[in-house]
């Protein structure tokens, strides 16, 4: 039953998105539905035909990140192994996670606003909590926290953070790395060093200043969580995702006000 109605689902937004008068301004990427100017999707790490995309609102605030990247997969025709694109998005408010598939258009960025306006995700200059929602579910995707457990208030202490713990990150984070260094909204946040022993990766993460902030360790060829021992701070386990597994890791500190 489940099945029936994600099915019904998808192709009621594949009939919205086709119904839908969506176009892009080339020179300002600003997507314009029934006429009206809605959203921007702005290239990122542009590498000739392809491209990340930064969801952001009509203000310049980023919304969600699309993350073009490529995997094999089986081709039963030719019987080979094709590169397929997929998009890894991940919205900046809650950390919400889910994939796009079977581009098929040259116009790849038409092929996502349609994909966006359809769902409605963009919803008075801001992010839709219900249609986020809807979205990681019809795409398999996973959440950072359960949508539907109420999450316990946080104590902060007047003119300081919550004891214990760093100030809690301004905005959210969208995480890229060079090398060994971590940046942030293309700003140097902190760097880190990788290590491999006794069957475990150890990633140590320090701060813009050269602070050792946190040590991540991750048994290898599994998908156990993240084991992140912050200075001062107690144990965390964060869930493991092969993809861009050391961007998320980052990202979670970055909000926490780690980095």
């Amino acid at each position: 039953m489940k099945t029936l109605r994600l099915l019904f689902l998808f192709l009621f937004v594949s009939l919205a998105a086709t119904a839908q008068k969506v176009s892009v301004d080339k020179k300002t990427n600003i997507v314009t539905v029934e006429g009206e100017p809605s959203f921007v999707l702005k290239p990122k790490n542009k590498i000739l035909w392809q491209s990340d995309y930064a969801l952001e609102n009509l203000d310049g605030q980023e919304l969600a990140y699309f993350k073009a990247e490529k995997r094999e997969k089986w081709n039963n025709t030719t019987h080979n192994y094709d590169n397929e694109l997929f998009y890894g998005i991940t919205f900046s408010q809650s950390g919400n996670y889910c994939e796009l598939r079977n581009f098929t258009s040259l116009s790849i960025v038409k092929a996502l606003a349609k994909e966006i306006a359809a769902a409605r995700l963009v919803q008075g200059n801001a992010i839709s909590p219900e249609a986020e929602q809807k979205f990681v579910v019809m795409h398999n995707g996973v959440f950072l926290k359960d949508p539907n457990k109420q999450q316990p208030a946080v104590v902060v202490n007047v003119g300081g953070s919550a004891a214990g713990a760093p100030a809690a990150a301004s905005a959210p984070a969208s995480i890229s790395i060079s090398g060994e260094k971590i940046y942030n909204h293309d700003e140097l946040t902190g760097t880190f060093r990788k290590s491999s022993e006794n069957g475990y990766t150890t990633i140590s993460i320090y701060n813009r200043d050269d602070n050792k902030v946190a040590i991540a360790r991750h048994k290898d060829k599994s998908d156990e969580d993240w084991e992140i021992m912050p200075e001062g701070g107690s144990k965390i386990s964060l869930r493991f995702y092969t993809d861009q597994s050391l961007e998320r890791l980052f990202k979670y500190l970055a909000e926490k006000g780690y980095l």
